[in-house]
Protein backbone atom coordinates (compact mmCIF):
# COMPACT_ATOMS: atom_id res chain seq x y z
CA UNK A 1 0.00 0.00 0.00
CA UNK A 2 1.11 3.73 -1.03
CA UNK A 3 1.91 6.03 1.73
CA UNK A 4 1.06 9.67 1.77
CA UNK A 5 2.34 12.20 3.94
CA UNK A 6 -1.38 13.80 5.78
CA UNK A 7 -1.67 17.23 6.18
CA UNK A 8 -0.06 17.69 9.77
CA UNK A 9 3.04 16.44 8.39
CA UNK A 10 2.90 18.03 4.68
CA UNK A 11 1.28 21.42 5.35
CA UNK A 12 4.14 24.05 6.60
CA UNK A 13 2.80 24.71 10.27
CA UNK A 14 0.30 27.35 11.32
CA UNK A 15 2.78 29.05 13.26
CA UNK A 16 4.98 29.69 10.19
CA UNK A 17 2.14 30.40 7.90
CA UNK A 18 3.70 34.30 7.98
CA UNK A 19 7.19 33.50 7.06
CA UNK A 20 5.70 31.54 3.93
CA UNK A 21 6.64 32.29 0.51
CA UNK A 22 3.66 33.03 -2.15
CA UNK A 23 5.57 29.54 -3.81
CA UNK A 24 5.03 27.64 -0.53
CA UNK A 25 1.33 28.86 0.15
CA UNK A 26 -0.10 28.05 -3.39
CA UNK A 27 2.04 24.59 -3.64
CA UNK A 28 0.12 23.82 0.08
CA UNK A 29 -3.08 24.68 -1.46
CA UNK A 30 -2.52 22.80 -4.62
CA UNK A 31 -1.91 19.64 -2.68
CA UNK A 32 -5.21 20.11 -0.29
CA UNK A 33 -6.94 20.63 -3.19
CA UNK A 34 -5.85 17.40 -4.75
CA UNK A 35 -6.30 15.65 -1.66
CA UNK A 36 -9.99 17.44 -0.94
CA UNK A 37 -11.30 18.26 -4.57
CA UNK A 38 -9.28 16.61 -7.13
CA UNK A 39 -9.89 16.00 -10.61
CA UNK A 40 -11.91 13.38 -12.11
CA UNK A 41 -9.93 10.21 -10.86
CA UNK A 42 -8.94 7.52 -12.81
CA UNK A 43 -9.84 8.99 -16.19
CA UNK A 44 -7.02 8.25 -18.40
CA UNK A 45 -6.69 4.91 -19.99
CA UNK A 46 -3.17 2.89 -19.74
CA UNK A 47 -4.07 -0.20 -20.37
CA UNK A 48 -7.49 -2.51 -21.51
CA UNK A 49 -7.16 -6.53 -21.77
CA UNK A 50 -10.19 -8.94 -22.26
CA UNK A 51 -10.42 -10.68 -18.73
CA UNK A 52 -13.18 -12.00 -16.94
CA UNK A 53 -12.95 -13.10 -13.28
CA UNK A 54 -13.71 -9.77 -11.17
CA UNK A 55 -10.82 -8.03 -10.21
CA UNK A 56 -10.57 -5.93 -7.31
CA UNK A 57 -9.15 -2.62 -6.01
CA UNK A 58 -8.00 -1.98 -2.39
CA UNK A 59 -8.68 1.13 -1.00
CA UNK A 60 -5.89 3.30 -1.26
CA UNK A 61 -4.09 5.58 1.18
CA UNK A 62 -5.30 8.42 0.03
CA UNK A 63 -9.58 7.46 0.30
CA UNK A 64 -8.03 6.21 3.46
CA UNK A 65 -6.76 10.09 4.58
CA UNK A 66 -9.71 11.82 2.65
CA UNK A 67 -12.28 10.27 5.16
CA UNK A 68 -9.74 11.11 8.50
CA UNK A 69 -11.63 13.40 10.30
CA UNK A 70 -8.68 14.28 12.55
CA UNK A 71 -6.93 15.53 9.20
CA UNK A 72 -9.29 17.10 7.74
CA UNK A 73 -10.16 19.30 11.19
CA UNK A 74 -6.32 20.30 10.87
CA UNK A 75 -6.61 21.62 7.47
CA UNK A 76 -9.61 23.44 8.02
CA UNK A 77 -7.22 25.04 10.76
CA UNK A 78 -4.55 25.25 8.38
CA UNK A 79 -6.71 27.36 5.72
CA UNK A 80 -8.40 29.51 8.77
CA UNK A 81 -4.93 30.56 9.80
CA UNK A 82 -4.15 31.40 6.23
CA UNK A 83 -6.89 33.57 5.93
CA UNK A 84 -6.51 35.52 9.30
CA UNK A 85 -3.02 36.14 8.42
CA UNK A 86 -3.93 37.66 4.84
CA UNK A 87 -3.47 41.72 6.45
CA UNK A 88 0.20 40.26 8.05
CA UNK A 89 1.02 38.69 4.75
CA UNK A 90 0.12 41.52 2.63
CA UNK A 91 3.23 43.36 4.58
CA UNK A 92 5.29 40.91 2.82
CA UNK A 93 7.12 42.87 -0.27
CA UNK A 94 7.12 38.52 -1.65
CA UNK A 95 4.09 38.42 -2.02
CA UNK A 96 2.03 40.45 -4.54
CA UNK A 97 -1.09 41.61 -3.92
CA UNK A 98 -2.70 39.85 -7.04
CA UNK A 99 -0.77 36.98 -5.70
CA UNK A 100 -2.52 37.37 -1.81
CA UNK A 101 -5.63 37.62 -3.31
CA UNK A 102 -5.78 34.74 -5.39
CA UNK A 103 -4.16 32.78 -2.55
CA UNK A 104 -7.06 34.06 -0.19
CA UNK A 105 -10.12 33.15 -2.71
CA UNK A 106 -8.59 29.64 -3.01
CA UNK A 107 -8.19 28.98 0.90
CA UNK A 108 -12.11 30.07 1.17
CA UNK A 109 -13.07 27.87 -1.32
CA UNK A 110 -11.00 24.74 0.36
CA UNK A 111 -12.73 25.49 3.13
CA UNK A 112 -16.33 25.25 1.80
CA UNK A 113 -15.03 21.83 0.12
CA UNK A 114 -13.32 21.14 3.71
CA UNK A 115 -16.61 21.71 5.55
CA UNK A 116 -18.93 19.55 3.46
CA UNK A 117 -19.16 18.59 0.03
CA UNK A 118 -22.84 20.84 -0.20
CA UNK A 119 -21.20 23.86 0.88
CA UNK A 120 -18.45 23.60 -1.79
CA UNK A 121 -20.84 25.16 -4.69
CA UNK A 122 -20.67 24.89 -8.37
CA UNK A 123 -17.71 23.60 -10.17
CA UNK A 124 -17.02 23.67 -13.73
CA UNK A 125 -15.04 20.87 -15.81
CA UNK A 126 -13.65 20.85 -19.16
CA UNK A 127 -12.70 17.34 -20.66
CA UNK A 128 -11.03 17.20 -24.13
CA UNK A 129 -11.07 14.17 -26.75
CA UNK A 130 -9.24 13.28 -29.61
CA UNK A 131 -6.59 15.89 -29.63
CA UNK A 132 -8.83 18.27 -28.72
CA UNK A 133 -11.25 18.10 -31.31
CA UNK A 134 -14.30 16.92 -29.21
CA UNK A 135 -14.51 19.43 -25.89
CA UNK A 136 -17.33 19.32 -22.93
CA UNK A 137 -17.62 21.90 -21.07
CA UNK A 138 -19.46 20.66 -17.38
CA UNK A 139 -20.97 22.10 -14.10
CA UNK A 140 -20.42 19.82 -11.33
CA UNK A 141 -23.01 21.27 -8.68
CA UNK A 142 -23.09 20.33 -4.89
CA UNK A 143 -23.98 16.89 -4.01
CA UNK A 144 -26.99 16.53 -1.11
CA UNK A 145 -25.56 15.15 1.87
CA UNK A 146 -28.53 12.99 2.59
CA UNK A 147 -29.21 11.64 -0.21
CA UNK A 148 -27.17 8.93 -2.36
CA UNK A 149 -29.37 9.49 -5.27
CA UNK A 150 -27.49 12.93 -6.02
CA UNK A 151 -23.95 11.24 -6.48
CA UNK A 152 -25.26 12.29 -10.46
CA UNK A 153 -24.36 15.54 -9.61
CA UNK A 154 -20.48 14.92 -10.02
CA UNK A 155 -18.43 13.67 -13.20
CA UNK A 156 -17.07 10.17 -12.21
CA UNK A 157 -14.19 8.61 -13.84
CA UNK A 158 -16.32 5.80 -15.36
CA UNK A 159 -17.84 8.71 -17.72
CA UNK A 160 -14.59 9.71 -18.73
CA UNK A 161 -13.17 6.12 -19.93
CA UNK A 162 -16.44 5.15 -21.66
CA UNK A 163 -16.20 8.86 -23.59
CA UNK A 164 -12.76 7.99 -24.44
CA UNK A 165 -13.20 4.36 -26.06
CA UNK A 166 -16.37 6.38 -28.13
CA UNK A 167 -14.07 8.68 -29.49
CA UNK A 168 -11.04 6.05 -29.66
CA UNK A 169 -13.51 3.01 -31.47
CA UNK A 170 -16.54 4.66 -32.89
CA UNK A 171 -16.95 2.19 -35.30
CA UNK A 172 -16.92 -0.81 -31.86
CA UNK A 173 -20.16 1.10 -30.89
CA UNK A 174 -21.95 1.41 -34.42
CA UNK A 175 -21.20 4.89 -34.91
CA UNK A 176 -19.27 5.66 -37.79
CA UNK A 177 -19.09 4.55 -41.41
CA UNK A 178 -20.98 1.75 -42.42
CA UNK A 179 -21.92 -0.11 -38.85
CA UNK A 180 -23.94 3.78 -38.22
CA UNK A 181 -27.80 2.74 -38.13
CA UNK A 182 -30.41 5.29 -39.87
CA UNK A 183 -31.91 6.63 -37.90
CA UNK A 184 -29.73 6.06 -34.67
CA UNK A 185 -31.68 6.11 -31.12
CA UNK A 186 -28.78 6.40 -28.15
CA UNK A 187 -30.21 6.22 -24.13
CA UNK A 188 -27.58 6.69 -21.79
CA UNK A 189 -28.93 5.56 -18.40
CA UNK A 190 -28.10 7.47 -15.11
CA UNK A 191 -26.42 10.23 -17.40
CA UNK A 192 -25.32 12.39 -14.28
CA UNK A 193 -23.45 15.54 -15.75
CA UNK A 194 -24.14 14.30 -19.25
CA UNK A 195 -20.33 13.89 -20.51
CA UNK A 196 -20.88 10.45 -22.24
CA UNK A 197 -24.03 12.01 -24.18
CA UNK A 198 -22.45 14.91 -25.04
CA UNK A 199 -19.54 13.35 -26.25
CA UNK A 200 -21.50 11.23 -28.62
CA UNK A 201 -23.66 14.00 -29.58
CA UNK A 202 -20.36 15.78 -30.52
CA UNK A 203 -18.89 12.97 -32.17
CA UNK A 204 -21.58 12.16 -35.07
CA UNK A 205 -21.38 16.08 -35.35
CA UNK A 206 -17.57 15.71 -35.90
CA UNK A 207 -18.50 12.70 -38.24
CA UNK A 208 -21.22 14.45 -39.88
CA UNK A 209 -23.68 12.84 -42.70
CA UNK A 210 -24.51 13.89 -46.21
CA UNK A 211 -28.26 11.89 -46.36
CA UNK A 212 -30.74 14.52 -45.24
CA UNK A 213 -32.80 11.83 -44.39
CA UNK A 214 -30.46 10.28 -41.53
CA UNK A 215 -31.48 11.39 -38.03
CA UNK A 216 -30.66 10.97 -34.34
CA UNK A 217 -31.98 10.98 -30.94
CA UNK A 218 -29.58 11.02 -28.14
CA UNK A 219 -31.93 10.55 -25.05
CA UNK A 220 -29.49 11.18 -21.82
CA UNK A 221 -32.23 9.98 -18.65
CA UNK A 222 -31.53 10.71 -14.52
CA UNK A 223 -34.25 10.92 -11.36
CA UNK A 224 -32.84 12.82 -9.22
CA UNK A 225 -34.53 16.00 -9.89
CA UNK A 226 -30.90 18.68 -9.16
CA UNK A 227 -29.17 15.98 -11.07
CA UNK A 228 -31.99 15.84 -13.66
CA UNK A 229 -31.58 19.78 -13.98
CA UNK A 230 -28.53 20.23 -13.91
CA UNK A 231 -28.04 17.71 -17.16
CA UNK A 232 -30.49 19.82 -18.86
CA UNK A 233 -28.06 22.96 -18.31
CA UNK A 234 -24.94 20.68 -19.49
CA UNK A 235 -27.04 19.77 -22.81
CA UNK A 236 -28.08 23.41 -23.45
CA UNK A 237 -24.77 24.89 -23.14
CA UNK A 238 -22.53 22.49 -25.07
CA UNK A 239 -24.95 21.88 -27.64
CA UNK A 240 -27.11 25.19 -28.73
CA UNK A 241 -29.77 25.46 -31.15
CA UNK A 242 -27.47 27.14 -33.56
CA UNK A 243 -24.57 25.16 -33.74
CA UNK A 244 -26.56 20.99 -33.75
CA UNK A 245 -27.76 19.81 -37.06
CA UNK A 246 -31.48 19.37 -37.35
CA UNK A 247 -30.66 15.93 -37.70
CA UNK A 248 -29.42 15.36 -34.06
CA UNK A 249 -31.62 15.55 -31.43
CA UNK A 250 -30.14 15.38 -27.75
CA UNK A 251 -32.05 15.95 -24.20
CA UNK A 252 -32.44 15.06 -20.39
CA UNK A 253 -35.48 12.89 -19.36
CA UNK A 254 -36.44 11.68 -16.15
CA UNK A 255 -36.15 8.06 -15.68
CA UNK A 256 -36.53 5.66 -12.51
CA UNK A 257 -35.23 2.49 -13.03
CA UNK A 258 -36.57 1.20 -10.05
CA UNK A 259 -40.31 2.23 -11.32
CA UNK A 260 -39.85 1.73 -15.18
CA UNK A 261 -38.63 -2.31 -14.11
CA UNK A 262 -41.63 -2.84 -12.15
CA UNK A 263 -44.13 -1.45 -15.41
CA UNK A 264 -46.07 -4.45 -16.84
CA UNK A 265 -46.26 -2.47 -20.84
CA UNK A 266 -43.05 -2.71 -22.76
CA UNK A 267 -43.03 0.31 -23.74
CA UNK A 268 -44.06 3.49 -21.78
CA UNK A 269 -44.82 6.92 -23.33
CA UNK A 270 -42.14 9.18 -25.53
CA UNK A 271 -39.32 8.94 -25.85
CA UNK A 272 -39.75 5.29 -24.37
CA UNK A 273 -42.33 4.52 -26.71
CA UNK A 274 -39.60 3.15 -29.23
CA UNK A 275 -36.82 1.01 -28.72
CA UNK A 276 -32.79 2.30 -28.56
CA UNK A 277 -30.10 0.98 -30.80
CA UNK A 278 -27.53 1.74 -28.38
CA UNK A 279 -27.81 1.83 -24.39
CA UNK A 280 -24.76 3.41 -22.54
CA UNK A 281 -23.85 3.13 -18.88
CA UNK A 282 -20.92 3.92 -16.42
CA UNK A 283 -20.67 3.86 -12.97
CA UNK A 284 -24.04 3.25 -12.10
CA UNK A 285 -24.08 0.17 -10.64
CA UNK A 286 -23.73 1.14 -6.63
CA UNK A 287 -26.57 -0.14 -4.66
CA UNK A 288 -27.31 -4.56 -4.85
CA UNK A 289 -30.11 -4.02 -6.92
CA UNK A 290 -28.90 -1.67 -9.38
CA UNK A 291 -27.90 -4.60 -12.08
CA UNK A 292 -31.65 -5.97 -11.94
CA UNK A 293 -33.84 -3.09 -12.18
CA UNK A 294 -31.32 -1.93 -15.06
CA UNK A 295 -31.27 -5.39 -16.68
CA UNK A 296 -35.50 -5.37 -16.86
CA UNK A 297 -34.76 -1.49 -18.49
CA UNK A 298 -32.47 -2.63 -21.18
CA UNK A 299 -34.91 -5.25 -21.84
CA UNK A 300 -37.63 -2.97 -22.91
CA UNK A 301 -35.35 -0.82 -24.06
CA UNK A 302 -32.96 -2.10 -26.46
CA UNK A 303 -33.67 -3.66 -29.60
CA UNK A 304 -33.74 -7.18 -30.52
CA UNK A 305 -31.69 -8.40 -33.64
CA UNK A 306 -33.86 -9.11 -36.66
CA UNK A 307 -31.53 -12.09 -37.62
CA UNK A 308 -29.10 -14.05 -35.18
CA UNK A 309 -26.15 -12.98 -37.10
CA UNK A 310 -27.52 -8.95 -38.07
CA UNK A 311 -27.02 -5.76 -36.60
CA UNK A 312 -26.49 -6.42 -32.81
CA UNK A 313 -27.95 -3.85 -30.88
CA UNK A 314 -25.44 -3.80 -27.85
CA UNK A 315 -25.67 -2.01 -24.16
CA UNK A 316 -22.41 -1.10 -23.50
CA UNK A 317 -21.42 -0.63 -18.69
CA UNK A 318 -18.25 0.66 -17.57
CA UNK A 319 -18.25 0.10 -13.58
CA UNK A 320 -15.30 1.05 -11.53
CA UNK A 321 -13.84 -1.72 -9.24
CA UNK A 322 -14.19 -0.38 -5.74
CA UNK A 323 -13.74 -3.00 -3.16
CA UNK A 324 -16.34 -1.19 -1.13
CA UNK A 325 -19.05 -2.07 -3.43
CA UNK A 326 -17.78 -5.21 -4.39
CA UNK A 327 -21.04 -7.24 -3.48
CA UNK A 328 -23.16 -4.36 -5.88
CA UNK A 329 -20.33 -5.15 -8.28
CA UNK A 330 -20.83 -8.94 -8.43
CA UNK A 331 -24.52 -8.65 -9.13
CA UNK A 332 -23.71 -7.63 -12.72
CA UNK A 333 -22.65 -11.27 -13.44
CA UNK A 334 -25.23 -13.23 -11.61
CA UNK A 335 -27.58 -10.70 -13.36
CA UNK A 336 -26.25 -10.51 -16.91
CA UNK A 337 -25.06 -14.27 -17.36
CA UNK A 338 -21.86 -14.57 -19.57
CA UNK A 339 -22.49 -15.88 -22.69
CA UNK A 340 -19.34 -18.35 -22.33
CA UNK A 341 -20.97 -20.04 -19.09
CA UNK A 342 -24.36 -20.79 -20.14
CA UNK A 343 -25.62 -24.04 -18.73
CA UNK A 344 -28.17 -26.08 -20.59
CA UNK A 345 -30.65 -24.95 -18.20
CA UNK A 346 -30.56 -22.00 -19.61
CA UNK A 347 -31.76 -22.68 -23.06
CA UNK A 348 -35.41 -23.31 -24.05
CA UNK A 349 -37.11 -26.76 -24.20
CA UNK A 350 -39.69 -25.24 -26.79
CA UNK A 351 -39.88 -24.75 -30.50
CA UNK A 352 -39.77 -20.88 -29.71
CA UNK A 353 -36.68 -19.76 -28.63
CA UNK A 354 -36.07 -16.68 -26.46
CA UNK A 355 -33.75 -13.93 -25.88
CA UNK A 356 -31.99 -13.10 -23.23
CA UNK A 357 -29.26 -10.35 -22.26
CA UNK A 358 -25.84 -11.90 -21.33
CA UNK A 359 -22.96 -10.35 -20.93
CA UNK A 360 -20.90 -10.79 -24.63
CA UNK A 361 -17.60 -9.91 -23.53
CA UNK A 362 -15.66 -8.34 -20.27
CA UNK A 363 -12.48 -6.26 -20.51
CA UNK A 364 -10.40 -5.42 -17.94
CA UNK A 365 -9.57 -1.16 -18.07
CA UNK A 366 -6.83 0.00 -16.14
CA UNK A 367 -6.41 4.00 -15.31
CA UNK A 368 -3.96 6.25 -14.63
CA UNK A 369 -5.36 8.13 -11.06
CA UNK A 370 -4.61 11.53 -12.74
CA UNK A 371 -5.33 14.64 -10.34
CA UNK A 372 -4.33 12.74 -7.11
CA UNK A 373 -1.63 13.59 -4.77
CA UNK A 374 1.69 11.74 -5.79
CA UNK A 375 2.37 9.29 -3.20
CA UNK A 376 5.80 7.49 -1.83
CA UNK A 377 6.11 4.36 -3.62
CA UNK A 378 4.41 5.16 -7.24
CA UNK A 379 1.01 6.37 -8.27
CA UNK A 380 -2.04 5.00 -7.76
CA UNK A 381 -3.85 3.29 -10.40
CA UNK A 382 -7.86 2.45 -10.84
CA UNK A 383 -9.41 -0.47 -12.57
CA UNK A 384 -12.52 -0.85 -14.45
CA UNK A 385 -15.03 -3.21 -16.13
CA UNK A 386 -15.85 -3.18 -19.32
CA UNK A 387 -19.01 -4.89 -20.25
CA UNK A 388 -20.44 -5.52 -23.88
CA UNK A 389 -23.66 -6.61 -23.15
CA UNK A 390 -26.54 -8.27 -26.14
CA UNK A 391 -29.37 -10.11 -27.10
CA UNK A 392 -28.14 -13.82 -26.57
CA UNK A 393 -31.42 -16.06 -28.53
CA UNK A 394 -31.52 -19.36 -26.30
Amino acid sequence: MTVVHPPTIALPRIANIQACTSRDLADALIYLRKLYSPDVRGSKIISRRRQYPLLKNDVDDLDELRADSFERSYSIRWLTSLCSCAELLADDKQISTTSLESLVQDAAALLAICAGTASAGTMSRNFTFDDGKIQVQLTDIPLDNHEYASVGAQTWGGACVLSEMLVQSPQDFGLSGSSLREPLRILELGAGTGLVSLVVAKLLQSHGRDDPAWSCTVVATDCYPSVLGNLEHNIMNNLSSSEAPMSLSVFAHFLDWSQFSRQDSELDSPPFDEQFDLVLGADIVYEADHALWIKRCAEKLLKKPEHVNGDQPQFHLVVPLRSTHAAELGTIERVFVREDVRTTESFSNGTDRVWDLMILSKDSILCDAQGDVKTRGGGNEVEYAYYTIGWVKL
